[in-house]
């Protein structure tokens, strides 16, 4: 069963994770092991919810074991941006120094550590997407999702 993460939150699952309408939000997730660890970035955070400082560092002690390190959502929004709300970091690059993968046994077996994706240009402000990552099929599915109903589907690069 696949854990949400809502807009400001830090969650972990042994099979999926899901960020729900990611629009101006950021998706941050560690592959563990056996599990996934992610944080839902928003960039003025309301009452309640995390701000971008707390979740990338929260995730940094929760991905010691990180083998594999996804940030997808509006990356050109937050590139502009992240000065202004974030004294520590101050861009998207400035996150994943933060949290790439440490481990020599995603370098060893090949795998490319870190995998960005921009969807600012395929939303173009009219929509959200819904992202999930899931472990028991190995692979990232981002759904642009329209007046609350999911429509075009694209599939990201499987996880190794």
């Amino acid at each position: 069963m696949a854990v949400d993460i809502k807009e400001g939150e830090i969650g972990s699952a042994y099979d999926a994770i899901v960020f729900p309408n990611i629009n101006s939000c950021l998706s941050i997730t560690c592959i563990c092991g056996g599990s996934l660890v992610g944080g839902h970035a928003v960039l003025i955070p309301e009452k309640g919810q995390l701000p971008i400082n707390d979740i990338v560092d929260g995730l940094a002690l929760r991905s010691a074991t990180c083998l594999k390190l996804f940030i997808i959502g509006d990356n050109t929004t937050w590139n502009n941006n992240l000065k202004l709300i974030s004294n520590k970091y101050t861009s998207i690059q400035s996150i994943v120094n933060k949290l790439k993968p440490k481990s020599s046994i995603s370098n060893a077996a090949g795998y490319k550590p870190v995998v960005t994706h921009d969807i600012y240009d395929w939303l173009k402000g009219k929509s959200s997407v819904d992202i999930e990552f899931s472990l028991t099929n190995r692979k990232v599915t981002v759904w642009k999702r329209v007046a609350n109903t999911r429509t075009a589907t694209i599939f990201l690069k499987e996880f190794f």
